[in-house]
Parts: structure tokens; sequence; C-alpha cells
């Protein structure tokens, strides 16, 4: 089964439409992260809410008393957005995403963002078809040390004899 769904996604990444719109996800996760991660990086807040304004400012303000873990989230944004951005790393990347977006849709859902939850929502999405478009490579971290990938051709095969994993 994984070999059939990594075969069909060597398929789709050579649709030119399917490559176009997954280009056109990096770049708009890439945009949506950079200018906050270099805000938090040089440790400046990124949002003007403040505690007085209800229960998003407060915990924007708490993170940004944090001091260093503000900026290790704004170095990690960052960092993330270049990866999604480079060929060769942009899965990578795309799991780096996986993490801050989990959290950052948790985040907008439980205090209360407004539009901004439903954006959230879309960017991760927009992160978990980055990752299905790579899953032959994906799929590599879900196959037994007995079983090889075949780099580039979107199939497994068995080091076994009898096996028909193919």
């Amino acid at each position: 089964m994984i070999g059939k769904l990594s075969d069909i996604s060597v398929n789709v990444r050579q649709k030119t439409f399917f490559r176009l719109f997954a280009w056109i996800c990096r770049i708009a996760l890439a945009c949506a992260f950079v200018p906050a991660g270099l805000k938090k990086m040089v440790g400046q807040p990124f949002t003007l809410l403040t505690p007085e304004s209800g229960t998003v400012g407060y915990f924007f303000d708490a993170l940004f008393q944090t001091g260093f873990y503000y900026q290790f989230l704004g170095w990690c944004q960052v960092l993330a957005a270049i990866m999604i951005l480079i060929p060769r790393t942009r899965l990578i990347g795309a799991l780096c995403f996986s993490a801050i977006l989990a959290n950052v849709l948790v985040l907008t859902w439980s205090v209360g963002f407004v539009g901004t939850k439903w954006i959230v929502f879309w960017m991760t999405w927009a992160n978990v078809y980055l990752i299905v478009f790579d899953f032959d490579r994906v799929s590599t971290l879900f196959v037994s040390s007995t079983v090889g990938f075949e780099r580039g051709q979107g199939r497994f095969r068995s080091d076994k004899k009898n096996d028909n994993i193919t």
C-alpha cells in the first residue's frame, strides 16, 4: 500500500499544476512566517495588542516577556521558512512547519482569534499538502529496515528474495 501511494506521489509531482500549487503553498507559508519570525528574532513584539485588549493580548505579552524562548520561536519560524523554499530541504521545512502550525492552530482556536483561526487552518492544510506531495520521501520513515527505497522511482523493493513488496 505504501508503495502504491508512493507511486501516486511521484506521478502527481510530475504534473505542472501540482508542482506550481506546491510552490505557491511554500512561498505563501514562507511569506507568512518570515516577518513575524524576524521581529521575534530581534526581540520586538510582532503585534500591537496589549494585555488590556483581552486574552490574546495577554498571551502575546506573556510570550514576549519570556525573552530567549520568544527569540527561539522566531529563529525556528525563519529557519523553517528558508528550508521550505530550498528544494533539497523542502520536506524538512514542511515537517518543521507541522509542529509550528499545530501550535499556532491550537492557540488561535483556544484563545479566540476571530479571523486568524481560519487563516491558520488553511495554512495547516497547505502544509499537509506539501507533506503529501513528498509522500514517497516521507514514507521511507515508515518502512522496516529490510525494505529499501529506490530513489527517484517512487517504488519500494525488498532485500529478501520471496518478498512481494514492490
